[in-house]
């Protein structure tokens, strides 16, 4: 794993108030043949503290394992979730995952969007592609509270490929769309928005816009930690 990578997050824009401040990371870790898990570990435990953690290409449960025990250095009872799509075509175990804190939330809802691994092809769905990653869906509430939040992770398509990416958010805001539950969603977007700009080229604006403000969320930039692990 060489850095992190350039990740954005989406956060609703009404709702999350009432739940106090919510501490989230996210982190690329690189499913490479030169990825070490234990390295991985060390950055984790290196990024102080956090209340959730996406984490994208994840090569196996049992590193996803070692990266929740990593969070848990830092106090706290924790869990994590992992999706279910798995090993593609090109590509080794390539997983999505959520760790988070068992002593400030309860897991109400887990589940996989599966719709977005598809490419356009003009129809509604698009064609299927399994290649393609889905989208991990975390339903939490707070315990001091009672708010309810959902925490949504994804590693979309990447390599040029914008209307692939317009098509996979495209579906995935008609879903978000579907629940009145505040939703965050971050990851591995291959968005590319150049540092201190506010928005994409117009190539990948769509994308943009249907995470953010066509679905009543604000982006929130990223902060870049090109540190090695």
């Amino acid at each position: 794993m060489k850095r992190f990578a350039w990740v954005a997050a989406w956060l609703a824009a009404t709702g999350l108030a009432q739940a106090g401040d919510l501490r989230i990371a996210t982190f690329n870790t690189e499913s490479d043949s030169d990825t070490q898990p234990p390295k991985v570990a060390e950055t984790i435990v290196a990024l102080g503290t956090f209340d959730v953690l996406a984490v994208q290409e994840v090569e196996s449960w049992q590193a996803l394992k070692e990266y929740a025990e990593a969070a848990a250095k830092q106090g706290g009872k924790w869990r994590f979730v992992i999706s279910e799509s798995r090993t593609n075509a090109d590509r080794q175990a390539d997983l999505l995952g959520l760790i988070y804190r068992t002593d400030m939330f309860r897991q109400l809802e887990t589940n996989e969007l599966h719709v977005i691994r598809s490419k356009p092809d003009g129809s509604a769905y698009g064609k299927p592609d399994w290649s393609l990653r889905g989208a991990l869906s975390l339903r939490l509430q707070d315990l001091s509270t009672g708010a309810e939040f959902r925490i949504v992770t994804l590693h979309l398509k990447c390599c040029n490929e914008p209307a692939t990416r317009a098509h996979q958010t495209r579906l995935l805001a008609a879903e978000l769309a579907k629940t009145t539950v505040p939703t965050i969603v971050l990851g591995d977007t291959n968005i590319p928005i150049e540092p201190g700009q506010n928005q994409p080229d117009p190539a990948n604006l769509s994308s943009f816009q249907d995470l953010g403000s066509r679905s009543g969320r604000k982006w929130l930039a990223p902060r870049i930690n090109a540190a090695s692990a």
